[in-house]
């Protein structure tokens, strides 16, 4: 699955790189084949005639879920067919540029979204993937500096599950962090147009060497990093052991 996941995640980026596609990096769809290779993975551990699996690539549109506060579109749905309700939504979130600049609203936006939905007795887990390596950009896409994931950026997440131990609703009820890698300087660009372009040319000439990042592979709590597999079976168990 682990190897499944990084394949359709390489396919992606190659997608938003493509000249036609320069302005597709902030669109939604980026991201429906990674919903489809999720659906799958989860499919091959929940029982079908107990539960169906919704996404937008099966089912041609986001399925809104009922919140506390306010209903949400989910990435994916689970719902139990028996009882019909909705037991658990995973939300995924890809990030490529700015991941240090923006992981105090990407936090905060996590803490109200998950309360929302599991206060209203729904379970939510998280995905989120972004490079090792991530540019930063000004206003006119100018690199300005670069940003290199460490274990203090997984600390953050740590704490946040740490301090809300009596609170279980405001954070995810598990979460994952896939950290991926390549074979490209970007380091050496200056401009979000030319990263992408690299990117572009180095997969159509077949010279992209993408993978996980095995500098961090862990589990500690709540917060997978770089664990696919076994994030996919635990949130599988979790859903049928509580129904």
């Amino acid at each position: 699955m682990k190897k499944d996941f990084l394949f359709e995640l390489e396919k992606t980026i190659f997608k938003i790189s493509q000249p036609n596609h320069i302005n597709y990096e902030r669109s939604s769809k980026k991201v429906d084949i990674l919903h489809y290779a999720i659906h799958r993975h989860l499919s091959l551990y929940l029982d079908k005639e107990k539960y169906k699996i919704c996404s937008k690539v099966i089912d041609k549109k986001e399925y809104k879920v009922e919140g506390l506060l306010f209903d949400k579109k989910a990435d994916i749905a689970i719902l139990n067919v028996v009882k019909n309700k909705v037991v658990a939504t995973i939300e995924l979130k890809l990030y490529l540029s700015s991941v240090q600049k923006n992981l105090k609203n990407s936090l905060s936006n996590m803490i109200g979204e998950t309360a929302n939905i599991q206060l209203n007795d729904i379970k939510t887990f998280w995905i989120l993937n972004a490079r090792s390596v991530t540019p930063v950009y000004d206003e006119s896409k100018k690199v300005k500096s670069f940003y290199k994931i460490n274990q203090s950026f997984f600390d953050k997440y740590l704490d946040m599950y740490n301090k809300i131990k009596s609170n279980k609703y405001l954070m995810p009820s598990r979460l994952l962090i896939n950290v991926y890698d390549d074979n490209l300087d970007i380091q050496k660009f200056s401009s979000k147009r030319e990263i992408l372009q690299e990117i572009n040319n180095f997969e159509i000439k077949n010279n992209f060497n993408f993978r996980y990042d095995n500098n961090y592979i862990f589990n500690d709590n709540k917060l997978y990093v770089n664990c696919y597999d076994k994030f996919i079976k635990k949130i599988c168990e979790e859903i049928m052991y509580e129904e």
